[in-house]
């Protein structure tokens, strides 16, 4: 599975995804990537080059792993809340748009698995 496959299938499924100053303001108000650090929502806020380059790949996969970990969790056992709803969908757009965005943010072979429980779940509206 291939970046280039995988964000073809994003365009085609999420027809409205977040640019890159939209990201910005949306990890400031997301509390799972609060949560994982600063170090990760400080490169997102900063529109870091760095989340761009195949070597800094290795270190912010993992953050971004757990933080999608998380969301997956959260999606297959769903609070009964709305607002907990919310939050999740909220988080998952921001995830798919991150990796939209960003080369180097995580491997293929996670986000194909994410977007297989997006689309199958039917956590967005597609």
């Amino acid at each position: 599975m291939t970046r280039d496959y995988l964000k073809k299938a994003i365009k085609k499924n999420f027809f409205d995804l977040l640019d890159r100053d939209e990201i910005t303001a949306c990890v400031e108000k997301n509390e799972i990537f609060k949560e994982y650090g600063s170090f990760l929502p400080a490169l997102l806020r900063q529109q870091n080059p760095k989340l761009d380059e195949e070597e800094y790949l290795g270190t912010v996969h993992q953050l971004f792993y757990e933080i999608i970990q998380r969301t997956a969790i959260r999606i297959i056992h769903p609070s009964p809340d709305p607002l907990s709803m919310e939050q999740t969908a909220d988080t998952t757009l921001l995830i798919i748009s991150v990796y939209n965005e960003y080369d180097a943010i995580c491997y293929p072979s996670l986000m194909y698995k994410f977007l297989q429980l997006v689309l199958k779940e039917k956590t967005l509206l597609v």
